[in-house]
């Protein structure tokens, strides 16, 4: 049986009389009959040198697809590029850059697609509600959280070892407090209970964060269709607990047809 994502809603899955039904592929229209259409996509929310774009590629590696604004303004100014005016040379409006990333999202024809956004207009709030008005409320709202000297030290970096003066690490300062204040307008996504809310720490190393983008993002389902061995059953009960998996335990239930048993009577399925 499959399921995309969302294991919260499990016994969506299930028949009247308590019988899962079997799925022998993945079959996003029968799932959707379910779960509805909506995009899923990864917002991510953090002060500059935080580690945004290294956060989405890393989720990117746990099968979303990697999407930028300046992908999509250039899709728009190759498309628009004639033999007098060069790509480079073609305007492209917010608008339209919000419609083709509806497009190649909300519309795209292979469903199974899940995005990850970066190079978003995170502090242009007007723009960013274009946004989640053209896409719906994302699935996951990360929010990166880093050690303002962390910070410093990243755009130091980035300005080829350049030593921030006194009055740049002030000016960082009010930034960053100019960032958190603008957080708050985010609070109706967070509060939104269908997108899950996660804060990731970005200044631990990029190994550290790769496990907790796995811990988020990893399926965590385990869905077990096997005899009654008790044997199995502890191993995989413990690997359960261990990793945070739900794991069902369903022998000798799943069927794709009733069977004469089944016909006779009804029973639910056991789990552990």
């Amino acid at each position: 049986m499959c399921i995309r994502d969302r294991t919260a809603t499990i016994e969506t899955y299930m028949h009247k009389d308590g019988r899962l039904t079997a799925l022998n592929e993945f079959n996003y229209e029968k799932i959707d009959q379910y779960e509805g259409t909506q995009l899923q996509y990864v917002l991510i929310l953090g002060f500059e040198q935080s580690g945004k774009t290294t956060t989405a590629r890393k989720i990117a590696q746990c099968g979303y697809k990697f999407l930028t604004l300046g992908d999509i303004k250039t899709v728009l100014q190759n498309r628009g590029k004639t033999e007098e005016v060069p790509a480079e040379n073609v305007n492209v409006t917010f608008e339209q850059m919000v419609a083709e990333l509806r497009k190649q999202t909300v519309e795209r024809e292979n469903k199974k697609e899940k995005f990850v956004f970066d190079d978003l207009p995170l502090d242009k709030m007007d723009e960013m509600k274009k946004i989640i008005n053209a896409l719906g409320p994302p699935a996951y709202l990360i929010d990166l959280a880093c050690n303002p000297e962390e910070i410093k030290k990243r755009i130091s970096k980035k300005r080829e070892g350049a030593e921030l003066s006194e009055e740049d690490k002030k000016e960082i300062d009010k930034r960053i407090e100019a960032y958190m204040a603008l957080k708050n307008e985010y609070s109706n996504l967070k509060n939104d209970p269908s997108v899950r809310s996660n804060e990731l720490i970005t200044d631990n190393g990029e190994d550290k964060l790769q496990i907790e983008v796995k811990q988020i993002f990893e399926p965590k389902l385990i869905l077990i269709k096997h005899d009654s061995s008790l044997n199995m059953d502890i191993i995989l009960s413990n690997l359960s607990i261990k990793y945070e998996f739900l794991y069902l335990h369903i022998p000798c239930l799943l069927y794709t047809s009733p069977s004469p048993r089944d016909l006779s009577t009804s029973r639910m399925p056991s789990s552990a």
